[in-house]
């Protein structure tokens, strides 16, 4: 059987099973933005924005996997299911919320700034959250230190 066919998911599937034996390790490529599917259901309000870091940190499995933003349309998507679902807060979840929308290791603060003003207009929401920033990229983007984002995080649409 051709292992790096479309069909090799299903393969799995069918021998786990039928019980049969299962190859020890299965090496695949990363899988694309695009492809990532949106959720169906409430994830507690955790949206995540982008997959990956990219540094390579030889202590960090996150920073292994290839850095890639999340397109903003399926981010929109998850908060609606997450406000839909009941919840009023969004934490965003990121290996660097930061680099949202950036390249690499450089940012992109325009559109960091898009997605949270764009989230916290969306009806429902009552505030948005991040999980996680890293003091390394503010110290390689100066940029990022004129960049005033904080009122947005406790906003909403209650002002």
């Amino acid at each position: 059987m051709n292992h790096s066919s479309s069909n090799y998911k299903s393969w799995r599937v069918v021998n786990a099973v039928r019980g049969e034996e299962l190859p020890r390790y299965v090496v695949g490529r990363p899988v694309e933005p695009e492809e990532i599917p949106v959720i169906r259901t409430p994830s507690r309000g955790i949206v995540e924005i982008t997959r990956g870091c990219g540094r390579g940190c030889r202590f960090c499995n996150p920073t292994l996997l290839y850095f890639r933003t999340i397109p903003m349309d399926k981010i929109l998507r998850e908060v609606k299911v997450n406000v839909v679902g009941g919840e009023r807060w969004i934490s965003l979840h990121s290996e660097d919320f930061l680099r949202y929308g950036g390249k690499g290791l450089d940012t992109n603060p325009e559109a960091l700034t898009k997605l949270l003003n764009t989230i916290v207009k969306l009806p429902g929401v009552e505030g948005v959250s991040v999980d996680f920033v890293t003091a390394s990229t503010v110290v390689a983007n100066p940029n990022l230190r004129r960049l005033q984002i904080s009122w947005v995080f406790h906003r909403g649409n209650s002002q």
